[in-house]
């Protein structure tokens, strides 16, 4: 039986302590091992993923080309497919089978099509998302693949259908869409926000453009059962996701993309599907003011819907099944009665049944209320 007496309390207690460091270390040893091995694994494939090489070769040639034979004579940039086909990494199925087509530098183009047809496979094809399986894109003449990529993409401004808002604040968000400029002011910010439409819903948040959307965990809060409610409250403030509607997060992306449109530059605008989150007063608001933005630009869009963008492109290229099957500007293809044609009439008997079901809807409220 172990004897207490003359031993004093402060070495009970040293040995209570070096008892339980014994036990978190056997403890750690059992249990921590694995989740350790696990992370070294981890971290040796993030160095790894350093010598990986680079499928998609760079290119030697400066943009934009500014010599004795090849000055800078218009703000737009000039894009060329040629023969392209084009399938996706890993598939056999080509998406894109000989296409043509040339957009001159200040055209305003609209590529239009049913789902599935190629149009969202084209644009990742002249910003380099991908090189074409056969064929070429060339860019002011060259071949696109004979530029430095970065010079390209920066002088090309990108609004994409998808969004997914960086874990930093609103603020930042935006001014990320101008990366040459540093210290963007607060009135380059605003005018950024009301381009985009997103000033009206911004403003209603709390922390308005200091808020964070999804925030990184970065606490862990342990109180062992006692309570510290000013503590989780601070926690939970600095780590509350804010919802925001598709709309709103696309209203977020346009503002970051008129960010970008406000340096300089910017040679090429394009956008894939912008508004397909946003009502019709939203996606006229929208197209008006890229349209505006303009300013000698090449610009591109792609969209599924007729109306704001066709009736003043320059050229519509329309895509079918992978292919190109017309090219004009809207009056030439509503008279050739083609893709075109189809594809308009179908959105226009959409809305005529909209507004005839509203009439007699109104009709019906008139007659009802008379018999009342």
């Amino acid at each position: 039986m172990f004897n207490l007496k003359g031993f004093a309390f402060t070495s009970l207690f040293a040995l209570q302590q070096s008892a339980s460091a014994v036990r978190d270390v056997v403890y750690i040893l059992c249990f921590g091992l694995n989740p350790l091995g696990e992370t070294l694994i981890e971290l040796r494939d993030i160095y790894a993923r350093f010598d990986i090489e680079n499928l998609m070769k760079d290119g030697d040639e400066p943009y934009p080309r500014v010599d004795g034979k090849n000055e800078l004579k218009s703000k737009g940039m000039e894009i060329e497919f040629r023969n392209v086909f084009f399938k996706y990494p890993g598939t056999s199925k080509m998406v894109l089978e000989d296409i043509s087509f040339k957009i001159k530098p200040g055209q305003m183009v609209v590529i239009v099509g049913a789902n599935g047809s190629g149009k969202s496979s084209t644009f990742k094809l002249f910003n380099r998302i991908y090189d074409p399986t056969e064929g070429e894109v060339l860019v002011d003449g060259l071949p696109l693949s004979s530029y430095k990529l970065k010079d390209v993409r920066r002088a090309m401004a990108i609004l994409r259908q998808d969004h997914t808002p960086y874990p930093l604040s609103l603020r930042m968000n935006i001014a990320l869409g101008s990366p040459d400029n540093e210290n963007p002011s607060e009135e380059e910010l605003i005018k950024a926000l009301q381009a985009g439409g997103a000033d009206r819903f911004i403003e209603k948040l709390p922390k308005k453009l200091d808020t964070v959307l999804d925030p990184v965990q970065l606490s862990w809060l342990n109180l062992n059962g006692e309570s510290n409610d000013v503590l989780k409250k601070m926690v939970a403030d600095k780590e509350k996701v804010t919802d925001v509607s598709g709309g709103e997060s696309q209203r977020l992306a346009a503002a970051r993309t008129f960010m970008r449109l406000g340096g300089s530059g910017i040679r090429l605008l394009a956008a894939d599907e912008p508004t397909s989150a946003l009502d019709p007063e939203g996606e006229y608001e929208l197209f008006s003011r890229l349209k505006e933005q303009r300013g000698g630009k090449t610009v591109i869009f792609i969209t599924h819907r007729f109306g704001h963008l066709t009736k003043y492109a320059d050229m519509i290229l329309v895509l079918k099944d992978g292919r190109l099957v017309e090219s004009g500007n809207h009056t030439e293809l509503l008279a050739k009665g083609g893709e075109y044609r189809r594809l308009h009439d179908v959105q226009a008997r959409a809305f005529i049944s909209l507004d005839d079901s509203a009439s007699s809807e109104m009709t019906d409220s008139k007659s009802t209320s008379k018999l009342d």
